[in-house]
């Protein structure tokens, strides 16, 4: 059952670094949309799947997401050149962010994600007749984008209202416009900041949200974790391993944790210098601890005896649920990302949860005499 497990892990590791290498190679970015643009005084409509925001979805009364993609345009700043000049440069903050073009009434921007090179374009008109900018935020692949263009959107919108003085004063703080929008959410009274600033698209949906996050999953993930029940079930059963075998699991759950502090931060040297502190105060204390009744060095055989545990399967769970959890959460609420509040204590929950296998390995090695 373990070399099954391997095998499926190995099989699901591949998969993932494909995939990983053609996002960085840009075979995952989309194509520009051809529809970019005011047209009659309009922008193009919402996309036909659950992946867009746009301000003027109102005006497509017949489309399939015209309520789902309905958000509040945003106020003017002065005059047309006077708003948009400093709307580009709040938007050019943003993590991720590129203006392709800005004229006195309109901004055009990209937005592609660090690890995958996802791409979601984001326009920007000046009403003139309505006096705000209209606006729409649209990914160009994929069924659904897990609330992250709305996210970023009341982002924007809560640091430009934070930065709302006379014209010429300094562009918004897209971490300060984070803080604002969540203090914002919370005193109104609709619970935690969490919970409160989820996408309305599923708070609207009769169907539960746990069902809508579930379906939206990929399936790659599924079968990481067919892989990592695996590894963790065969360790229920006593075993005979090799010195070299002691540590691919925790091999296994490190670059796991490794891989998902990277991807939880835009600051990724801090937080992996945290996981790295945190696995090894983890290492260390679980290398100390006495081992499991039951384990003996077998020198004829050269291998070490371990009865069954339930603590490998028990990390592993952990590990899998943190990481899910976590790229939930900031799938919906991608400013978390460049927030030390939240990436770094995140990064020391990865680091100290795979630091205990590989503590424990090391400690069961001391009962062997021959070195590795």
């Amino acid at each position: 059952m373990l070399r099954w497990g391997l095998r499926l892990f190995a099989a699901v590791a591949l998969v993932a670094l494909l995939t990983l290498g053609a996002g960085q190679a840009g075979l995952l970015q989309g194509s520009a949309p051809a529809t970019l643009g005011v047209q009659g005084g309009r922008l193009a409509p919402p996309s036909e799947s659950p992946n867009s925001v746009s301000s003027q979805a109102g005006l497509w009364p017949g489309h399939p997401q015209a309520a789902a993609a309905q958000i509040a345009p945003l106020p003017a700043r002065g005059d047309a050149a006077t708003t948009m000049a400093r709307l580009r440069d709040a938007v050019a903050a943003l993590p991720g962010a590129e203006i392709v073009e800005a004229r006195a009434d309109y901004v055009y921007a990209r937005f592609t994600t660090r690890w995958l090179r996802f791409v979601d374009d984001a326009e920007f008109w000046f009403d003139p007749a309505a006096g705000v900018v209209q606006l729409r935020s649209a990914s160009r692949v994929g069924r659904s984008d897990l609330g992250v263009n709305r996210a970023r959107i009341e982002a924007l919108r809560a640091a430009w209202a934070a930065a709302g003085g006379p014209p010429g004063a300094a562009p918004p703080s897209f971490r300060a416009g984070r803080r604002a929008f969540v203090a914002r959410r919370s005193a109104g009274g609709r619970g935690p900041p969490m919970l409160s600033s989820m996408p309305p698209l599923s708070r609207r949906r009769s169907t539960p949200m746990i069902h809508e996050i579930l379906s939206r999953t990929p399936t790659w993930v599924w079968a990481l974790l067919a892989g990592l029940l695996a590894l963790g079930l065969a360790q229920w059963r006593e075993r005979r391993v090799t010195q070299a075998q002691l540590f691919i699991l925790p091999g296994v759950l490190l670059a796991l944790g490794l891989w998902s502090t990277a991807q939880s931060s835009t600051m990724p040297a801090l937080a992996l210098l945290v996981w790295a502190k945190a696995a090894l105060v983890t290492t260390t204390l679980a290398r100390r601890l006495p081992p499991q009744p039951g384990v003996r060095w077998d020198a004829a055989a050269q291998r070490l005896v371990l009865p069954g545990s339930v603590l490998p399967l028990v990390v592993i769970l952990a590990v899998f649920s943190l990481r899910y959890a976590g790229g939930v959460a900031l799938a919906m609420h991608p400013v978390w990302r460049a927030d030390p509040a939240v990436a770094l204590p995140m990064a020391a929950a990865y680091g100290a949860i795979s630091g205990l296998l590989l503590g424990r390995a090391l400690g069961l090695r001391r009962l062997v005499a021959a070195p590795l």
